[in-house]
């Protein structure tokens, strides 16, 4: 990609928001916040039961949905994952804080993170793959602007896309704004949230049948616990996001395993509700 000094290098939101080369399936996670835990358990079932490594697959993220895309297309270890951020945790002190502990420290904890459970060639893994939402910051009328970052030059790169598109302003490292690639930018998914959407309908909902995004709020089980966006939670309550998820994941699985015997040419169909 070249580089552009009022944006970040990034290939353009419209069609091209489908992946650059044909996919048969294209995979979104939203936003999440402290639901990543949830998301992790979803990626845990579809590398374990759905053979991701095997597929034509694009996956797409937005926040924290942009770590769960490159876990997923590395293979990492999810149960490992979760221990190394815990550890991370505990070392920080977090637990101890109160809800609102990680505000300022999250980047750095984050970033340490990926660089323990990424493997070192993540980037090459996820060139072309894995497409990362991203929101800079323009002087004019309409100032914010999403990005989709789709090439990573190496681990650092890739690493650097995500703390972008989880920038929450003050909350990641106190700062307002993350300067990536030259442009200041923000969370990737602050315009699906002004718009009240999980993911734009041009990209992820119309009537593509290999489309389908895993929206925590989906999960009625999840939304029951009435958990915070941001709230810092005990290790129980991770514990039984991730478990969730991984249920929530496994039943998407079932499902698409039941379509798939019954309508040939294999393809996703959009499950609406768990």
């Amino acid at each position: 990609m070249s580089r552009a000094p009022a944006a970040p290098t990034t290939r353009p939101t419209t069609a091209a928001g489908r992946g650059g080369s044909h996919t048969d399936e294209r995979l979104f996670f939203p936003g999440g916040g402290v639901f990543f835990w949830w998301q992790a358990g979803v990626v845990k079932a579809l590398q374990q039961q759905y053979g991701l490594g095997r597929r034509n697959v694009s996956m797409s993220g937005a926040s924290a949905g942009s770590i769960s895309c490159v876990m997923a297309i590395c293979n990492v270890n999810m149960d490992h994952a979760m221990e190394v951020a815990l550890a991370l945790a505990d070392e920080g002190r977090v637990f101890e804080g109160g809800c609102y502990s990680l505000m300022g420290v999250w980047g750095g904890m984050i970033e340490r993170w990926l660089l323990a459970v990424l493997p070192e060639d993540c980037h090459v893994t996820c060139s072309g793959k894995v497409n990362i939402s991203v929101t800079s910051l323009t002087l004019a009328l309409t100032p914010l602007h999403r990005h989709v970052v789709n090439t990573f030059h190496s681990k650092a790169d890739l690493i650097d896309a995500c703390i972008t598109s989880v920038y929450i302003p003050y909350f990641i490292d106190g700062h307002f704004s993350h300067s990536f690639r030259g442009t200041h930018c923000v969370d990737g998914s602050l315009l699906f949230f002004l718009h009240n959407t999980a993911w734009c309908a041009s990209e992820a909902l119309g009537e593509d049948p290999g489309a389908y995004v895993f929206n925590q709020q989906d999960d009625t089980a999840l939304m029951q616990h009435g958990w915070g966006f941001l709230q810092t939670l005990d290790k129980e309550a991770f514990a039984t996001m991730f478990s969730l998820g991984f249920e929530y994941g496994t039943t998407w699985v079932h499902k698409q395993q039941q379509h798939q015997q019954q309508h040939q040419p294999r393809h996703t169909t959009r499950v609406h509700s768990i």
